[in-house]
């Protein structure tokens, strides 16, 4: 919600299935009164009774004009007559909401300061003749009256991506508008940029399935902020959790782990650094002496790094098994590249995290995940990249919470030595 709640007379809820949470705290602690309706709850099975200031009908919101619906203009102008009072709409009524807003008259449309909206069947964006249906006609209407500035994918069903785009989209979205004359006399530098997710977002819907989140493609700069990529990281390692306690894993331990890890991410992100040109990164890492946690057969518990295949380290099977690297100095780093083992279990890579420090001893509760996709578990050659944001370190682990054995054909740490 935008913090733009004063002056507002009253929330207009159609779809509350016996919950009002949303409600209450809006009179509670800003005094915004409520109406809601909703053919299918009763107010004796309301999570918390009617209060004084709110409102129930035991109707659906629909255009029909039977005795069990009421539309919403007429909704408002029974309860709320005076034109000029400011007003809420919180809309969540499983694909109706597309006839019914496109019903509403501009005089009752305009009188939402904010509109809060799920949206259903989205897939409709990749057919354009179902899109111009609803859809389109729709959201062509909001814009006319409204900016949106808040979006949430539902994670009830899985996301697709726009055909011609890299955007990807939920099939139901869940929408914050702000009215357009909100913004006269806002400058673009008054505002903040987008964030995807918005650190204050509300947890995936389902707490079963995967979250979603709208991917670095809808963002100008192309990359999330310091603090969505934490969101990001909590929702996925909550879910993770939530699987492995139904399952009934006894691996407790690692989800442990990787929850510290996206915690102490929101305190201890790297400063930006100014990225300098390619051409003055050189690969700090090679020829520098490493330090398995643990060693494997014949294999050396420590080395130099180098290039070579199927790996050229091994650690024995256990959690947190790790390389750390010392590169000889304080740098400033930029790029972790690594490369997977060849031949044969790329697999036992699949959850790896770095972490970087300026003295001997590494804290792997205190780390950041290395970026791995499908293609580098699965095919030989592929280089993974992760950008290590200009911060300064000495030495740098690389290691995986999981019970598994490590081993990479190659390490790479792009940077610039200290002068001082």
């Amino acid at each position: 919600m935008p913090d733009d709640l004063l002056g507002i007379k009253a929330v207009f809820s159609p779809g509350v299935n016996n919950r009002k949470d949303f409600e209450d705290e809006l009179l509670d602690a800003y005094s915004i009164a409520s109406h809601m309706c909703d053919y299918s709850s009763h107010p004796e099975k309301f999570r918390t009774s009617l209060k004084l200031g709110q409102t129930f009908k035991k109707k659906w919101l629909d255009i029909n004009g039977s005795e069990d619906s009421i539309s919403l203009k007429d909704w408002v102008q029974e309860l709320t007559p005076d034109a000029s009072d400011d007003l809420i709409l919180q809309m969540d009524i499983e694909g109706a909401e597309y006839r019914n807003l496109l019903q509403t008259p501009d005089e009752i449309l305009r009188r939402f300061r904010i509109i809060v909206i799920e949206l259903h069947n989205i897939k409709v964006c990749n057919r354009p003749d179902d899109f111009n249906q609803e859809l389109g006609p729709l959201l062509e209407r909001l814009d006319q009256y409204f900016l949106c500035v808040h979006a949430h994918p539902n994670n009830c069903s899985s996301d697709f991506r726009v055909i011609g785009s890299e955007m990807n989209l939920s099939n139901v979205h869940e929408l914050t508008f702000l009215r357009r004359d909100r913004w006269e006399g806002v400058a673009d530098v008054d505002c903040y940029a987008p964030m995807l997710p918005h650190p204050l977002d509300i947890e995936p819907n389902d707490p079963n399935k995967p979250p979603i989140f709208l991917n670095e493609h809808w963002l100008a700069s192309g990359k999330r902020a310091p603090e969505s990529t934490i969101k990001l990281l909590t929702d996925q390692v909550r879910f993770l959790e939530r699987a492995l306690k139904q399952a009934q894993s006894p691996a407790q331990d690692i989800i442990t782990n990787l929850y510290r890890l996206s915690q102490h991410a929101a305190s201890a992100l790297p400063t930006l650094t100014p990225r300098p040109t390619a051409e003055t990164l050189v690969d700090l890492a090679a020829g520098k002496p490493f330090t398995l946690s643990s060693q494997h057969t014949a294999c050396p518990k420590k080395g130099q790094v180098a290039e070579q295949r199927p790996f050229f380290f091994h650690t024995g099977e256990g959690f947190n098994q790790s390389i750390t690297i010392d590169l000889g100095a304080e740098a400033t780093l930029f790029e972790l590249h690594i490369a997977n083992r060849t031949k044969f279990c790329q697999e036992r890579a699949r959850c790896l995290f770095y972490c970087l420090h300026k003295e001997p001893k590494q804290n792997l509760h205190q780390g950041f995940p290395v970026v791995i996709d499908e293609a580098f578990l699965t095919k030989v050659d592929q280089i993974s990249v992760t950008d290590l944001r200009g911060a300064r370190a000495r030495y740098v682990t690389i290691f995986s919470p999981e019970k598994t054995l490590l081993h990479l054909s190659s390490v790479q740490i792009l940077g610039v030595p200290n002068n001082d």
